[in-house]
């Protein structure tokens, strides 16, 4: 997973450049996406916000109100330009068509789990614990003073 940091406290999950394919609805809202080669698939289990390209705002639900994710269905074939997970386990994307993403942390569940093809995954677990597999390292906060893992074979 590639990642770049953009402030401290927010850091890239790496799929700039991914267009959406697919959308699924069953108890969560899944984006599947693709760019060249690499597939990735962001499942929202949450509620999210999506703000349409003209501003509209509205709050989703993809457990509780299936046919309200409507309006979702609109970010097929949008490319991602943004994808940021910040240190409270929240994930903003930004769309090349102007619409937004924000799902924000669950105090009980996973809000979001993403997984790339090249083997790469993070979660935002229950209360917002962000955890990765494959090499990403979820973004810290700028207070947090912890230093990062070193690589024992530099």
């Amino acid at each position: 997973m590639t990642e770049t940091e953009r402030v401290p406290d927010r850091r890239s999950v790496g799929i700039e450049g991914f267009t959406v394919n697919r959308c699924v609805v069953d108890l969560a809202f899944t984006l599947e996406l693709e760019r060249e080669t690499s597939r990735a698939t962001l499942r929202i289990e949450g509620r999210f916000t999506l703000r349409m390209p003209a501003g509209r705002e509205v709050q989703l639900d993809p457990e509780n109100d299936a046919a309200g994710l409507g309006p979702a269905l609109a970010l097929c074939r949008a490319t991602l330009e943004t994808s940021d997970a910040h240190p409270d386990g929240s994930l903003a994307l930004l769309f090349a068509n102007g619409a937004s993403v924000m799902v924000p942390p669950d105090p009980e569940f996973e809000a979001w789990t993403l997984t790339i093809s090249d083997g790469s995954m993070m979660v935002s677990g229950p209360g917002g614990r962000l955890t990765s597999f494959g090499g990403a390292q979820p973004p810290r906060a700028a207070t947090d003073t912890r230093s990062a893992p070193r690589d024992p074979h530099p």
